[in-house]
C-alpha cells in the first residue's frame, strides 16, 4: 500500500508498465490542476480479519478488512442477505435461498398477485402445484396468503423508497402516493393475524413515512404500531429501531436516537454503517443520560462498543467498560482490532517506512500521544491474556505480541507468539501468529548481512505467509533498503524497492558506480545475483555502462562517455539502437517520421563522429562553417526539443516543458508520480546555440546564414521557454537578424510559410 496515489503497489506497477501513470504527474504536481489526486496512508498491515471468530455485525463497519469485506459485502447487499435468511428461518427453510432472493428481490408485482391467485385455489389443486421457485411452490401449496399479500404490498412501496441509480439525481418523492400506501396497511394491519407479517407491514409504513421526511408520523406509527406486535426476536425489528433513531436524531432528540442506533449497530449488519455514522453524543451529560436508557448489559455494550467504533475515538476505555459488563463479548475483539489498525499505521516499521515524512504531512502519524496509548493498551491487553475472562485468551496473547512488536521488543513478541500457538486451536489464529513471527523477523535485522540476505531471499522465495500478504513486498524491501543506506551500498538499497527502469529517467551516478561494482563482485550473495541478473542469463553490466556513458553525453563529456563504452562490442552497442541526429528538419515534431535521414550511428559511433567533427571545425578547415553547423543540429536534435531526444535521455514527458516552466527547476528534475528519482529533462540549448554561433560567424553565404540564423533562434526560443521568460521580456535577436538582413533569401520565404511562429514575429 505504498502508492502516493491511493492504490496498492502492485496495482500502480500494473499501471506504471501500462504506460498509465504518465498521465497522472501534472495532476500530482500542480496545485490548480482539474485533477483530484486521493491520498491515503503508505504502509503496511499484517493483521488477517478472518481470526476474529465471532461474526459480529458491525465487524467489517469498525475494522475493514478485506477479508471482512469479502464475507459480509456492502450494506446494500447485508441487509438483502439478512432478509432472505429470515424469510427462510421464519416461512420456509427447505426453499433456496437464491429462490427466496429472486421472489423477493427481482419478480415483478404481476407475479406475486399471479402466486397470490393461485393461493386461492382449492387444496386439491395446490396440493399438486408446480414452480420452478421453490419459495414460490411453498407459499401457494400452504396457501400463504398474509405473505404473499405483504410481498405485492412490499413491491409497490419500492419505487419510493429506492435510491436513484444516478447519485447525482435529486430525489422527487412522491409523498402523498407514499402516504395512501400507509393507510392502505395500516387499514388492514389489525386484521393480519401473523405478528411476523405484522412486523413486516410495520417496517414498510415506518420506512415510507421515514423516506417521506414525515418524522413526526414516522414516531407516531412506531409507538401505536410495536405494542401490537408479539413478535420473536427478528432483524426487522432493528431496521424499523433504524427508522425510528433517524426520526428521532431530525427531531433533535440525540440521546434517544444514539441508544436506538446502538442497538441497530449491535443486531443488523445492513444497517449497522448507518447507525455508526449517526452517533450524536457530544457531552459527558448527554452520555450519561443515554446509558440510562440501557436495560440490561448487552445493551449497555453495545452502545460502549458504537462509541468505541467512531473513527476518531481511542477505545481502550471502551475496552474496559465492555470486560466489566461482559468479558465474552464479541465486541471486545472487535475494537481490539480496530485499535491495532490505527496503531500498525503508528509504529509498524516506521523507522524504515520510505513514506514516513508523507504520513506525518498529510495524515499527522504517528499521532502525538500514540506512544503513551500503545503501553496503556498493552498492559490492558496482557492483563486480560492472563486473566482468561476474555473468550478467547489465545487471540488476546497474539495481541499482546503484536503490540510488543509495535513497540520494539521483538524478543517479547517472539515469546507472546510462541505462548499463544500453545493455545492456538484452529489453523486460523495459527496462521497470523507466523505472519506476525516473520513480520517480527524482518523488523529485527539490523545489519544487511549475508546471512540476514540468505533470509530474505528464502522468505521472498519458500514462505507461504509472504505471499499471504502483499504488504510484505514492501515491508521486507523498504527494512532492507534501510540497513542498506546505513551501510551505504546505495545500488542495492535503490535496486531492492525499485528496477532498473527507474533510474533511467534521472541516472544518479553514485547508484551506478555502486552497481557496476556489485555486479563485477567476485562471489555475490544470492539476493545480490537476483538484483542484478537479467532473463537471459546475462547481467544488467552493459546496462549500466550505457547508462553512465550516456549520463556523460548529456553533460557534453563525450571523452569519459566513448572511454565507458569500450568495454562493449560493436553489436552490444547497437542492440541499444542506431542514431540519426544529423537529419535536418524546419518544423517541430519530435515523433514524426524522418525522410532522409542520412547515415545512422551507435552511440560510440555518434561520438568519434562529433568528436571528429569538433576537432576538424576547430583547427579551421574550410568546411569548418558546415561542421559547426552540423554539431549544432546534432546537439539540438539530442534535447528535448529534437527527434533524436533518446540519444542523451531515456524518458521524455510531453508535459515536460509546462511543469518546468512551474516549478523553474535549475536541474531540470522533475518530479514524477512513478520514478522515484523524479524524470531529468534535457532542456538546454545552450551547447547548440554555441555551435550555431560559430557557424553564422563563419557563413559563406546568405541562404547558409539564414538558415544557421533560424536554428539559433529556435535555440534562443527554447531557453527562454524553458526559463519562463515573459513575452514583452524577449530579445529574439536571431528572428530580427532573419528579418533584416535575410529577408532576400529563398529560406526566409520558406520559413515563412512553414513556420506560423516565425510568420506571426515577420508580419508585425
Amino acid at each position: 500500500m505504498r502508492n502516493p496515489i491511493g492504490m496498492t503497489k502492485a496495482q500502480g506497477l500494473i499501471l506504471q508498465r501500462m504506460g498509465l501513470l504518465v498521465l497522472l504527474s501534472a495532476a500530482l504536481h500542480w496545485s490548480h490542476t482539474c485533477f483530484s489526486v486521493e491520498r491515503s496512508f503508505q504502509g503496511y498491515s499484517f493483521l488477517d480479519g478472518n481470526v476474529i471468530g465471532y461474526r459480529t455485525p458491525s465487524a467489517p463497519v469498525v475494522i475493514p478488512l478485506a477479508a471482512l469485506q469479502e464475507l459480509y459485502q456492502d450494506r446494500y447487499q447485508a441487509q438483502a442477505d439478512e432478509n432472505v435468511r429470515e424469510w427462510s428461518e421464519r416461512i420456509c427453510r427447505k426453499a433456496r435461498s437464491q429462490d427466496i432472493h429472486d421472489l423477493v428481490y427481482k419478480q415483478p408485482i404481476a407475479r406475486i398477485e399471479n402466486l397470490y391467485s393461485e393461493a386461492l385455489t382449492p387444496i386439491r389443486d395446490r396440493r399438486h402445484y408446480q414452480d420452478d421457485n421453490s419459495f414460490a411452490q411453498y407459499l401457494v401449496r400452504h396457501a400463504c396468503l398474509e405473505t404473499l399479500g405483504y410481498l405485492a404490498f412490499a413491491k409497490r412501496c419500492e419505487p419510493h423508497v429506492m435510491p436513484p441509480s444516478d447519485p447525482w439525481q435529486k430525489v422527487q418523492r412522491d409523498t402523498l402516493a407514499m402516504k395512501q400506501l400507509i393507510q392502505q396497511a395500516k387499514g388492514r394491519f389489525l386484521d393480519i393475524q401473523s405478528d411476523y407479517i405484522r412486523l413486516r407491514y410495520a417496517y414498510q409504513m415506518i420506512r415510507l413515512a421515514h423516506y417521506a421526511k414525515d418524522y413526526p408520523l414516522v414516531i407516531e406509527l412506531y409507538d401505536y404500531l410495536m405494542p401490537k406486535i408479539d413478535y420473536d426476536p427478528s432483524v426487522v425489528e432493528y431496521w424499523i429501531r433504524g427508522h425510528y433513531a433517524g426520526a428521532l436524531l431530525a427531531l433533535g432528540r440525540n440521546v434517544e436516537a444514539t441508544y436506538h442506533y446502538a442497538q441497530v449497530h449491535d443486531r443488523s449488519r445492513g444497517k449497522a454503517e448507518t447507525a455508526l455514522r449517526s452517533f450524536r453524543i457530544r457531552t459527558d451529560e448527554e452520555w450519561r443520560q443515554c446509558l440510562l436508557l440501557c436495560q440490561s448489559d448487552r445493551e449497555r455494550v453495545a452502545l460502549y462498543a458504537m462509541r468505541g467504533a467512531t473513527s476518531e475515538s481511542l477505545a481502550l476505555e471502551e475496552m474496559e467498560k465492555i470486560y466489566e459488563l461482559i468479558p465474552t463479548s464479541p465486541h471486545l475483539e472487535v475494537l481490539l482490532f480496530k485499535e491495532l489498525q490505527k496503531l500498525e499505521k503508528d509504529y509498524l516499521g516506521l523507522y524504515f517506512n520510505d513514506h514516513r515524512d508523507y504520513n506525518k504531512r498529510y495524515f499527522n502519524i504517528p499521532r502525538p500521544n500514540a506512544k503513551n496509548y500503545l503501553a496503556a493498551l498493552l498492559a490492558f491487553v496482557a492483563r486480560l491474556a492472563e486473566e482468561k475472562q476474555v473468550a478467547r485468551p489465545d487471540l488476546w496473547k497474539v495481541a499482546q505480541g503484536y503490540l510488543e512488536l509495535l513497540s520494539g521488543n521483538y524478543y517479547m513478541a517472539n515469546l507472546n507468539f510462541e505462548q499463544a500457538a500453545d493455545l492456538a486451536p484452529g489453523d486460523t489464529l495459527r496462521a497470523q501468529i507466523k505472519v506476525m513471527k516473520l513480520a517480527t523477523q524482518i523488523a529485527a535485522w539490523q545489519e544487511a548481512t549475508p546471512d540476514v540476505e540468505q533470509q530474505a531471499y528464502s522468505i521472498k522465495l519458500k514462505d507461504p505467509h509472504y505471499e499471504a500478504f502483499e504488504d510484505f513486498t514492501d515491508y521486507l524491501n523498504d527494512k532492507l533498503a534501510h540497513l542498506y543506506r546505513q551501510q551505504n551500498q546505495v545500488g542495492k538499497a535503490f535496486l531492492i524497492q525499485n528496477t532498473l527502469r527507474d533510474l533511467k529517467p534521472n541516472p544518479q551516478l553514485v547508484i551506478i558506480d555502486s552497481l557496476l561494482a556489485l555486479c563485477d563482485k567476485p562471489i555475490p550473495t544470492r539476493i545480490e545475483r537476483a538484483m542484478i541478473a537479467k532473463s537471459d542469463t546475462s547481467t544488467i553490466r552493459n546496462d549500466l555502462l550505457y547508462m553512465k556513458a550516456t549520463l556523460f553525453m548529456a553533460e557534453g563529456n563525450l571523452e569519459a562517455a566513448k572511454e565507458i563504452l569500450k568495454a562493449m562490442t560493436p553489436d552490444q552497442l547497437d542492440s541499444y539502437g542506431r542514431f540519426t541526429p544529423f537529419a535536418e528538419r524546419i518544423g517541430e515534431c519530435v515523433h514524426c517520421r524522418i525522410y532522409d535521414a542520412g547515415a545512422s550511428f551507435n552511440k560510440a559511433e555518434l561520438i568519434d563522429r562529433l568528436l571528429s567533427m569538433e576537432i576538424r571545425a576547430v583547427t579551421g578547415v574550410p568546411s569548418a562553417d558546415t561542421l559547426f553547423y552540423q554539431l549544432g543540429l546534432a546537439w539540438y536534435n539530442m534535447s528535448w526539443f529534437g527527434h533524436s531526444w533518446f540519444v542523451t535521455d531515456f524518458y521524455r514527458s510531453g508535459a515536460g516543458l509546462s511543469l518546468q516552466q512551474r516549478l523553474r527547476t535549475k536541474d531540470y528534475v522533475l518530479p514524477h508520480p512513478v520514478f522515484p528519482l523524479g524524470n531529468r529533462e534535457n532542456f538546454d540549448c545552450s551547447r547548440a546555440l554555441a555551435y550555431f554561433e560559430k557557424a553564422l560567424r563563419l557563413a559563406k553565404n546568405d541562404e547558409f546564414a539564414a538558415r544557421t540564423a533560424y536554428m539559433a533562434a529556435k535555440c534562443e526560443r527554447n531557453l527562454q521557454d524553458v526559463a519562463a521568460v515573459p513575452t514583452a521580456q524577449r530579445t529574439r535577436q536571431y528572428f530580427k537578424l532573419l528579418r533584416t538582413r535575410y529577408n532576400n533569401t529563398e529560406f526566409y520565404q520558406r520559413i515563412v510559410r512553414e513556420c506560423k511562429y516565425f510568420a506571426a514575429y515577420a508580419s508585425r
